[in-house]
């Protein structure tokens, strides 16, 4: 069932024109009904405006609480989503998201996996770092789910592990409600937490099992004062801290007649504590993979066993290729080569991650052995998300023979002759050359074993 029609994108801006029409563009393909709030000095004028699914609204100079607020007031739909100017909302998974609100009435907010992208340039190419940005949130191997059936369970476990709900989908009534509370703070990072904790005085939270959206990385994407840290505004009793704090402990009593004011006033703060032991943990964890990331940066060196052991605590999926660069084309005075044109544009990326993620989960559901034909950036996405499933890797780059992909070896094409016992399919991962593979490995190795490609 497609449900866009029942959801309305808001998309927040300013001074970013550029990103603005950049995310129009992605979305013109699909019915969703967008409202754009842009506090730029100057209007916005381009002819993606003409779209009777969009409206914009010009707020100049206006701060963040109020250009957020009054977008509601405009909302007519069931289901809201603010959309950062650097994101993509991949629509299939808001498709996903709006059914599973409507058959679980006491869920309340529905996000799913984040992919992080960095621009880089090098005279040959234009590639992204591309990162699961959910795995960083994700590295006490518990998923965001918030589904207890009380309020004071459920503010305590949306802490464990913390994720920020802020562009997540939420029911209308629900958000408009929270923000209603929450309009005149410049503490962006003290509203995130409180929206987090509101939410789930509201209903249940989870984060499913699929890509929901694209966030590139980009420096000083916020408007407004300096942020303190959360520490620092509990240590120093802050004031924004302390009216935050008392907006959610009345809250909690409005939705719990039977908890008192210290009753409320004590669970908000147990809250604002788990966050800061998340957020401790959380930079324990960071900086031991920053020292992984180095020590591998030196390939004479061996990783020390000792932050091998601390880092395993964190994350048993340590071998699991954590930057993989992709090609993707962002400036349009750049030419692809012709094998490269399948991945051009944001929308064919999506389009490629549906194609991996249907693959994925196909595999992750059976026991089949797979082996991949091709050792490149999309052999590196697959490797990261169905390492246990892959046999081996097969590439006639005679370069890549005996390296590895998440521990996986590269071996020459003929290794699926010698050792068809180990796999039980191929996947072809390189792109715009399938058929060309296909006749290869059925003419001239003669494989009789199943071939598939990705969809895309």
């Amino acid at each position: 069932m497609n449900d866009y029609n029942d959801i309305t994108i808001i998309i927040p801006t300013h001074n970013r024109h550029d990103y603005l029409k950049r995310v129009l563009n992605l979305y013109q393909a699909f019915t969703i009904k967008i409202i754009i709030v842009d506090s730029t000095p100057t209007k916005f004028i381009d002819e993606c405006l003409q779209n009777e699914n969009v409206v914009y609204k010009h707020t100049p100079n206006r701060n963040w609480g109020l250009k957020w607020y009054e977008a509601l007031h405009l909302v007519k739909t069931n289901y809201v989503l603010y959309c950062a100017d650097d994101d993509f909302i991949f629509p299939k998974a808001i498709n996903e998201s709006v059914n599973f609100l409507n058959a679980n009435k006491d869920y309340v907010c529905i996000q799913g996996r984040i992919l992080f992208y960095k621009y880089l340039y090098n005279k040959k190419n234009l590639e992204y770092n591309l990162t699961d940005g959910t795995q960083d949130t994700n590295f006490l191997q518990k998923k965001f789910c918030v589904d207890a059936d009380n309020i004071s369970d459920r503010v305590l476990q949306c802490m464990e592990p913390y994720r920020h709900v802020s562009y997540s989908i939420h029911r209308l009534e629900n958000i408009y409600e929270i923000y209603q509370l929450l309009l005149d703070f410049n503490q962006l990072n003290l509203i995130e937490v409180a929206l987090v904790i509101m939410t789930a005085i509201n209903g249940k939270t989870k984060e499913l099992d699929h890509i929901f959206h694209l966030r590139e990385y980009i420096n000083k994407s916020r408007m407004g004062p300096a942020e303190i840290s959360i520490a620092e505004l509990i240590k120093s009793n802050h004031i924004e801290y302390q009216k935050v704090h008392t907006i959610i402990s009345n809250y909690i009593q409005k939705n719990d007649k039977n908890m008192s004011a210290r009753e409320a006033s004590a669970l908000v703060t147990k809250s604002f504590d788990a966050y800061g032991s998340f957020i401790s943990e959380m930079d324990k964890y960071k900086q031991l993979r920053n020292n992984i990331k180095v020590q591998t940066n030196c390939l004479s060196k061996k990783l020390d066993e000792k932050i091998l052991q601390e880092l395993y605590k964190f994350e048993p999926s340590l071998k699991r290729t954590e930057k993989i660069i992709i090609h993707h084309n962002i400036d349009s005075g750049y030419e692809f080569p012709e094998n490269e044109k399948k991945i051009k544009t944001s929308s064919d990326l999506n389009k490629l991650y549906q194609s991996i993620q249907k693959s994925f989960l196909k595999f992750k559901n059976s026991n089949q052995r797979v082996a991949i034909y091709g050792a490149g950036v999309i052999a590196k996405i697959i490797g990261g998300l169905f390492h246990e499933q892959i046999a081996f890797f097969v590439d006639k780059n005679k370069n890549l023979y005996n390296k590895q992909i998440n521990d996986k070896k590269v071996y020459n094409p003929d290794y699926l002759i010698e050792y068809k016992h180990m796999y039980d399919v191929i996947l072809i991962s390189v792109l715009a050359r399938e058929e060309e593979i296909l006749h290869f490995l059925k003419q001239e190795l003669n494989i009789e074993k199943d071939i598939l490609s990705l969809d895309f």
